[in-house]
């Protein structure tokens, strides 16, 4: 009798690891001597073990190891499961679903230097804590290489393997005016927390060769929240770009118009600015809804393009040419705005109406 319940538990063990799949959580870049990132290896895999989300995945441990390479110290545990494993909840949004070492500009918040980063890390340990509800595996702080200058940052990563209350969001903030800068981001970080959850950070991104820097509010967001936070936008061919006008004044007068549309259409409107560039002057609204509230058609696509030298001429213009749209091409067409376009062939600004529904 003994024996048939030794080779049932064999037989049935066998048969698990006929089905089960291999798989890896790694870490890189940490800052550990070989026999430190050895040691290390093996209480992270105690620390994975451990998790709910581990034992219910029923998946058992395999092999842990740590080797140290030109950047740092790797950390890879390999493990055995019958189920796709989540991704390790991280401070450093990147991209891999299981191995966090991929480096994408624009994802990443950085330090100017470790000390920096490491006087600031156990603030992000105890924020990560407190938001998530996770107890986390690793926290630390590690050189990265951005843009083509390959400047280097330092970054902070925590991580932890669970079901998170709240995970770590990105909400960029364009280039607003000098007047306006602290009222927006104020006005943004008052939302967010009391609306979504703390702000972790807010700092410069420096983006790619192609990008211009910007402004990153990070900060921690329900993860399966309907509604998101956003800039409003036009649809224009290969981009989507705010409202612009010929002046300040003009967009300041065309703000209120615009936050009483966002809030008609069940949107809530958060913060409003008017930047001036040398081109004229942008509004930056920003609002929460569900989905983008409208899905913006440039006109030329539908009837010949109107070009409008002034923006009373475009304001006057929209009601006619919205009802063309309602009646010839789709009767959910209820709404049109006016911005700012260049022709780069005669190097001329004009008003161009959008519409939508």
């Amino acid at each position: 009798m003994a024996t048939l319940i030794i080779f049932a538990a064999f037989f049935s063990s066998f048969v698990w690891a006929e089905q089960a799949d291999f798989h890896h959580y790694s870490w890189a870049r940490i800052p550990l001597t070989a026999e430190q990132c050895q040691t290390k290896s093996g209480e992270i895999a105690h620390a994975v073990a451990e998790t709910s989300v581990f034992k219910e995945l029923g998946a058992k441990l395999w092999h842990s190891e740590g080797i140290v390479e030109t950047q740092g110290c790797r950390i890879t545990i390999t493990f055995l499961s019958t189920k796709e494993p989540p991704p390790l909840v991280a401070t450093d949004l990147t991209r891999s679903a299981l191995i966090a070492d991929i480096d994408l500009d624009y994802d990443f918040w950085g330090y100017k230097n470790a000390q920096e980063c490491n006087a600031d890390l156990p603030h992000q340990v105890d924020l990560f804590r407190s938001q998530t509800g996770l107890e986390p595996l690793i926290s630390y702080c590690y050189e990265y290489k951005y843009s083509s200058n390959q400047k280097t940052a330092y970054q902070p990563r925590v991580q932890a393997l669970g079901n998170a209350k709240r995970q770590m969001r990105t909400f960029p903030v364009p280039d607003v005016s000098e007047t306006g800068h602290t009222k927006v981001l104020n006005d943004l970080i008052q939302y967010l927390e009391a609306n979504s959850g703390k702000v972790s950070r807010v700092n410069i991104k420096s983006g790619h060769e192609f990008f211009l820097d910007e402004e990153v509010i990070h900060y921690y967001g329900s993860p399966v929240s309907a509604r998101r936070l956003q800039w409003f936008t036009v649809y224009r061919p290969l981009a989507r770009k705010a409202l612009k006008f010929l002046t300040q004044e003009e967009c300041q007068g065309f703000t209120p118009e615009l936050a009483a549309f966002l809030k008609g259409a069940k949107g809530t409107p958060v913060t409003s600015d008017c930047s001036v560039d040398q081109d004229g002057s942008r509004l930056n609204v920003a609002y929460e809804s569900i989905a983008n509230i409208t899905t913006f058609r440039d006109q030329w696509k539908f009837q010949p393009d109107v070009r409008y030298t002034a923006l009373s001429q475009c304001l006057t213009d929209r009601a006619k040419t919205v009802a063309f749209f309602k009646n010839n091409i789709n009767q959910y067409f209820n709404v049109a705005f006016c911005t700012l376009e260049w022709d780069p062939g005669t190097n001329k600004q004009f008003y161009m109406m959008y519409v939508g529904y």
